[in-house]
C-alpha cells in the first residue's frame, strides 16, 4: 500500500489495439513450459498466494469488473496482470483514471520471484493485446515509474509507445498532477487522449 504521501515520477504509456507486437526474444523452445489464461472465481487462492494479499481482496477486485490474466506454471502462478474497462483507483498517484470507453487499462503486474528472469512478463502483455484486440478494444494503458527502467523496456519490447510523463503528488489521500509532459517525438493526438486518461478532461 502507498504512503499517505509522497511524490510520484511516472509515464503513461500506449498500444493501439489490434497490435502487432514484436516477435519474442527468444525460439519457442527454449521458453518455459507456461499457458496463458483468464483467472476465474476458482483461482482466488492461487491469485492470493502469488500476490501475497487476502483472498477476500482478489475476489473483490473480481467482483467489481477487474480480470486477471495469468500465465500459468501448472497449478501454479508465474506472472499476473490486471485489466481494467472502468475508472480505476491508481493508489500511487492516489486517484482515478478515466478510460475512455473501447479502452482498457493494465495494472498491478508481477512475476512470481521463483519464475523470473524467463521473459514471462513480455509474453503476458503480449498475450494479453491479443485478447484484448480479438474483443475489439481499440486501445490498451500501462503505466510505470519513472524508476522502474526494466518495465519501460518492457513496454517498448511490445509494441507500447509512450504517451505523456508525470509528476504527481501524493497528500492526504488525495493526488495533484503537478506537471504532465511528452516525448518530443509522441503523437499529439495520443499525448492529448493519455493526457485525458489521467485528467478525466483535456
Amino acid at each position: 500500500m502507498s504512503a499517505a504521501w509522497g511524490l510520484e515520477r511516472g509515464a503513461l504509456w500506449a498500444l493501439d489495439l489490434p497490435a502487432d507486437c514484436p516477435p519474442p526474444a527468444r525460439p519457442e523452445r527454449d521458453r518455459m513450459d507456461v499457458h496463458f489464461a483468464r483467472a476465474g472465481p476458482a483461482d482466488t487462492g492461487a491469485l492470493a498466494v502469488a500476490m501475497r494479499l487476502p483472498e477476500a481482496e482478489v475476489a473483490a477486485r473480481m467482483a467489481r469488473g477487474c480480470r486477471a490474466f495469468v500465465l500459468w506454471h501448472g497449478e501454479d502462478v508465474a506472472s499476473y496482470c490486471w485489466v481494467s474497462i472502468r475508472r480505476e483507483r491508481v493508489g500511487e498517484l492516489a486517484r482515478d483514471l478515466a478510460i475512455p470507453a473501447g479502452e482498457s487499462y493494465i495494472w498491478d503486474c508481477a512475476t512470481v520471484v521463483r519464475f523470473r528472469g524467463q521473459g514471462l512478463y513480455p509474453r503476458l502483455l503480449r498475450a494479453i493485446a491479443e485478447v484484448l484486440g480479438e474483443e475489439g478494444q481499440r486501445r490498451v494503458w500501462i503505466g510505470a515509474s519513472s524508476t522502474h527502467a526494466a518495465s519501460s523496456q518492457t513496454f517498448a519490447a511490445t509494441g507500447f509507445r509512450p504517451a505523456v510523463a508525470a509528476i504527481s503528488l501524493r497528500i492526504a489521500g488525495r493526488g495533484i498532477i503537478l506537471r504532465i509532459t511528452s516525448p518530443s517525438d509522441a503523437d499529439p493526438a495520443l499525448a492529448a487522449a493519455a493526457r485525458r486518461v489521467l485528467t478525466g478532461h483535456s
